[in-house]
């Protein structure tokens, strides 16, 4: 877009735009919803991995608890472009040599968190063969992780693939045996 120009966005996802905070709400009749936007002034916007590590931690852990809100409402799809974001952020530190900042390794847990947070919403999204790679893209990094083998498991049970998911589901249980959700 241009300065001085207007565009229409509409969208049939209510949980990319139900808002009780600007008292947009849903009703059984709701067909979508149309944003009319108009460009009316333009500011150099640093990306957050510009900024540098400890602002771009700072940025990354409130855009986390902003995803977690965005998950406990029910905005599923929206939580998970935060995570997405969040990741994609974060990754522009994973090749950098230096530590000048000392926040590496922060970086590389929340990227970690955000990604396994990820998975927690492509299941509730029902988006089977995304949560499989992306828990399996967790697992790459942390082999033992019950809550990426878990929801692995759920999403290959969904798909079909009973003997992966038990695989799953009892090297889960074997890591965390007194663990009730995945006894």
């Amino acid at each position: 877009m241009r300065l001085g120009e207007r565009c229409i966005v509409s969208s049939a996802d209510a949980a990319l735009y139900v808002d009780d905070g600007l008292g947009i709400h849903r009703d059984s009749s709701d067909a979508g919803m149309e944003f009319v936007l108009e460009f009316k002034e333009q500011q150099p916007c640093l990306r957050p991995a510009a900024r540098g590590k400890t602002a771009a931690l700072c940025w990354a852990e409130e855009q986390k608890e902003s995803a977690g809100k965005q998950l406990q409402q029910g905005r599923v799809q929206l939580a998970l472009r935060k995570y997405q974001v969040i990741c994609e952020e974060l990754a522009k530190f994973c090749c950098a040599k230096s530590d000048e900042e000392g926040a590496g390794e922060p970086l590389a847990k929340l990227a970690f968190t955000a990604r396994l947070n990820c998975t927690a919403c492509l299941l509730r999204l029902e988006r089977w063969q995304a949560a499989d790679k992306t828990c399996t893209e967790v697992l790459a990094q942390e082999p033992d992780n019950v809550k990426a083998l878990f929801r692995r498991g759920q999403s290959r049970l969904k798909l079909g693939q009973d003997p992966l998911a038990e695989e799953d589901f009892l090297r889960a249980q074997e890591l965390e045996p007194r663990n009730q959700e995945v006894v």
